[in-house]
């Protein structure tokens, strides 16, 4: 089981429970347990705690690993903050202080301000724990990293403020560093985390400070420490080099990033959370959700899922796992769906051409006659017109159309023709054509662009369905169509993904736990589904269904 069936599976088993549920809200111990439950669910978390030494590199090594360097570092200790670092859809800090009640939400670049000894000196601002959310895959699968204040430095509280949020962890990182061998204070963290069997790790930075002799040396020492320390269970010991691990990020070097060590952490802390902590999770909670369903009627259903979904979860429990955020691959959080980028264009496009089509209307005669030969424009494309047209330009533009359908109405009345030509004939709408040439023009000039790479294609271009299905007739390179699939289906997954934690929060109350892309969910999936609102793709124009959208956009016209 990887991170992603993870997610599934817990999805699968909020579902099952929401179906057996369901009808049943009238009764208030129901919806009592059921919130309990989906609460549960939506507050899985893994709490990394990070402990060393200050001057180790413990907050380098977040950075390398989460892909950033937006958190502080330096050689000055830092203030006795608990510093947690959670998933967001977008960078922000926010500050919790001692003596008020309301945070402060701050830009991260002024992070430093208050939680280093610079920047905060002696905490004269009180601040007691600064919360950070970044866009990172590593954080979005469920880890928090809580980085603590510096053992060891000249502020005795900064050690502790550690010391005291160690039972806090599900797991511990120890860094320490090869240009000292582990500390007192560092030890003592161990003598304290041993007893308790608290998964810990120990990473040694600053490998490419020493040559390999001394390194191996180094670790030999280490281990010998440890391993007086530890009896019942030696902790796995990583030789890694943040600052080399960082640089790989940057430069997007899948060698050097291996070289680091710091991937081979990662991969071991990620295989921890899934087989030791998250998978043991997720059976209690299958068997948590087949008491409920025993004491119920009518769920025969549900327990057949229930049952096949915990055999599942058994049999991927201790294998093997892999993850997205680790090898060679960047843990910025995979792209997310907002907007279509053809659609935003288009959008852009036919807001100028519209601009200069009500100008064209009131100052020309060949505008207003074409408009009137025309039968004018679509419904959708008419409501567009009035929201950039004075009420002046639209009746010096429309009266020519009004009148001309005031003739064929007399006409019809003196010929006696038969009812249906009423309505009047389907317009031939001059801003359909222009969308329809903008959207070929745009589309092909994306597709010409991807066609002329030598290299893969490595950004995610964000479009909507119906303009991938264009896009995807222009691309002639195999290997770009197959990548700009591959990336559309990883999109869709994670926008899938953002739903059901939407579904899963909002039921379980925690709505505040929503991040931005999960309060955006349910319009980003059906703009990736139908493109922009208020754009009108080739093919589904109004006049193509004419009695339904007229309705439709008679409706946009009160809205107006």
């Amino acid at each position: 089981m990887d991170v992603r069936e993870y997610a599934r599976a817990k999805f699968e088993l909020a579902a099952i429970m929401r179906s057996a549920w369901m009808g049943l809200d009238a009764d208030p111990n129901v919806v009592r347990v059921s919130r309990d439950f989906f609460a549960r669910l939506a507050e899985d978390r893994f709490n990394v705690v990070v402990v060393g030494r200050f001057n180790r590199g413990k907050t380098s090594l977040m950075n390398a690993m989460l892909a950033t360097t937006r958190l502080p570092v330096g050689v000055v200790p830092l203030t006795s903050v608990i510093t947690t670092v959670a998933y967001g859809s977008t960078e922000v800090a926010v500050i919790e202080y001692r003596k008020r009640h309301f945070p402060d939400r701050i830009d991260l670049g002024k992070l430093s301000e208050y939680i280093t000894e610079r920047g905060n000196p002696g905490n004269v601002r009180g601040v007691t724990n600064a919360h950070i959310e970044l866009p990172s895959e590593l954080l979005l699968r469920g880890f928090h990293f809580i980085d603590t204040p510096g053992l060891g430095s000249s502020v005795l509280e900064n050690t502790l403020t550690t010391e005291s949020f160690l039972p806090e962890a599900d797991a511990v990182v120890l860094v320490t560093s090869f240009d000292g061998a582990l500390s007192e204070e560092e030890l003592r963290v161990l003598h304290r985390t041993a007893p308790t069997l608290r998964p810990t790790f120990i990473v040694v930075n600053k490998s490419d400070m020493v040559s390999p002799e001394q390194r191996e040396e180094a670790l030999l020492h280490i281990r010998t420490q440890v391993s007086a320390v530890c009896e019942t269970r030696m902790p796995p010991v990583f030789s890694v080099s943040a600052r080399t691990a960082l640089a790989a990020r940057v430069e997007g070097d899948a060698g050097k990033w291996q070289e680091s060590g710091v991937a081979s952490f990662e991969q071991e802390l990620t295989r921890f959370l899934l087989d030791e902590k998250q998978s043991v999770f997720l059976l209690q909670m299958c068997s948590r959700a087949a008491v409920a369903l025993d004491a119920m009627e009518n769920v025969v259903a549900e327990r057949e899922r229930l049952a096949a979904l915990s055999a599942r979860v058994r049999k991927g429990d201790g294998q093997a796992t892999t993850s997205a955020a680790i090898g060679g691959e960047p843990t910025a959080a995979g792209p997310r769906f907002h907007s279509c980028r053809i659609c935003r264009q288009i959008e852009s496009a036919m807001y100028t051409f519209l601009c200069r089509y009500q100008y064209d209307l009131i100052a020309a005669d060949d505008a207003r006659k074409r408009l009137a030969d025309h039968w004018g424009l679509c419904d959708l494309h008419t409501w567009q017109y009035e929201s950039v047209a004075s009420p002046r330009g639209v009746c010096i533009g429309y009266a020519g159309l009004i009148e001309r359908h005031a003739a064929r109405l007399r006409r019809i009345i003196r010929s006696g023709r038969e009812r249906g030509d009423v309505a009047g004939p389907a317009p031939q709408c001059d801003l359909c054509a222009a969308y329809s040439e903008s959207e070929r023009e745009i589309t092909k000039g994306i597709a010409d662009g991807l066609n002329a790479r030598s290299a893969e294609l490595r950004r995610y271009p964000e479009l909507c369905l119906p303009h991938l299905g264009l896009l995807a007739e222009m691309v002639e390179r195999d290997d770009v169509l197959t990548a700009l699939l591959s990336m559309e289906a990883s999109m869709l997954e994670d926008a899938a993904e953002d739903m059901h934690r939407y579904v899963l929060k909002f039921d379980a109350l925690r709505r505040p736990l929503l991040s931005a892309d999960e309060e955006g969910a349910a319009r980003h999936a059906l703009a990736v589904l139908a493109g922009k609102d208020g754009l009108c793709i080739p093919g589904r124009h109004p006049h193509d269904h004419h009695v339904g959208t007229h309705e439709c956009s008679g409706d946009r016209g009160a809205a107006s």
